[in-house]
């Protein structure tokens, strides 16, 4: 069931087509919904005028998408419950992500459509959710009172205890990490997305989530050109590890080159400007990978839960939550 259908283009090999998204996330939304009821009805009719022609190529002709459609309903059967849909963009693309309930299989399935700036449909998947890594961790409550450690609004690119929300609830170390990016408009950046300072997230001010000792502080490597995420520097660039004491220490990483405030040693207090917002290491566009563990080493401890105080979620007020995928956040 792992590798059930899989389908469509491999997006954001290069920056040279870039352009601005015009798709909303309403009418991404509306899209996504319609053509997966013409994926379960096998109505490829309705898909196979609407997709690009790499996709068509891709596919090759109309009886090889409706052997395909036909495949994922032999499988899966009907759909029997919606449990989440979110609408993001990934560059010059806005991809609708839906996690659903069948009748005949036990794993959780993830559709997944990718929409280009002519709402043309230039990828999509069938596939069973992945299982999230085993914790002993999932009833724990922080000891610290951990804050945003961002200003302005942020999304959720990635966050939440499960798979679908999060790619790293699959890891041990950050079983519920946060990537947070902002978006404006709907877009990751402005003008055409060829340069670090387009983006949104790039030379945002970096904030100590909560009270600790600077356990280190790394601020050597290069920021990345967009969409090409270094391979030879260590996955978290530059970064930053706070210790809260208790045994829960925040990971900050990607950070910008000269922008780290800190240094091993150091006693900061919540909301103090630490950084900035960049691109180094394993990234390929600007935004901020925050998670809490109970080591100081990166790739070493296990994930934490982070129950973060006084915060807007999706401009709701929230006393204490775990965000996930989609929301937009705000300190209060």
């Amino acid at each position: 069931m792992r590798s059930l259908l899989i389908a469509g283009l491999c997006l954001g090999t290069s920056i040279a087509g870039f352009a601005q998204n015009t798709l909303s996330y309403a009418k991404a939304k509306e899209l996504g919904r319609k053509y997966t009821s013409a994926l379960y009805a096998n109505d490829t009719a309705i898909l196979w005028p609407n997709m690009t022609a790499r996709m068509q190529e891709s596919l090759k002709d109309q009886a090889s998408l409706a052997a395909f459609d036909d495949k994922a309903k032999q499988q899966l059967g009907r759909e029997i419950k919606l449990i989440k849909e979110v609408v993001l963009p990934n560059q010059d693309y806005i991809i609708y992500t839906r996690l659903t309930e069948f009748d005949k299989v036990q794993p959780r399935i993830v559709v997944q459509f990718t929409f280009d700036q002519n709402a043309k449909i230039a990828g999509f998947f069938v596939t069973a959710e992945q299982n999230a890594a085993e914790s002993k961790f999932l009833d724990y409550k922080d000891k610290t009172a951990f804050t945003l450690p961002v200003t302005g609004a942020w999304t959720v690119y990635q966050g939440g205890r499960t798979v679908f929300d999060n790619y790293h609830a699959a890891s041990i170390d950050q079983r519920f990490a946060y990537d947070l990016m902002v978006i404006r408009d709907q877009r990751q950046y402005s003008n055409k997305g060829w340069e670090l300072s387009d983006f949104f997230s790039y030379n945002q001010p970096v904030l100590a989530p909560a009270a600790g000792k600077v356990a280190s502080a790394v601020d050597e490597y290069d920021d990345n050109a967009p969409l090409h995420p270094s391979r030879e520097n260590p996955p978290e660039g530059n970064n930053i590890v706070i210790d809260h004491g208790n045994g829960e220490f925040s990971m900050l990483a990607h950070l910008k080159r000269g922008s780290v405030k800190v240094k091993a040693g150091d006693k900061v207090t919540a909301g103090q400007l630490i950084a900035f917002c960049g691109n180094s290491g394993n990234s390929p566009i600007p935004h901020l990978h925050y998670h809490v563990q109970n080591s100081a080493t990166w790739m070493k401890g296990e994930g934490l839960p982070i129950q973060v105080h006084e915060y807007l979620s999706n401009g709701k007020p929230v006393e204490v939550g775990e965000p996930s995928r989609g929301e937009v956040l705000e300190k209060k």
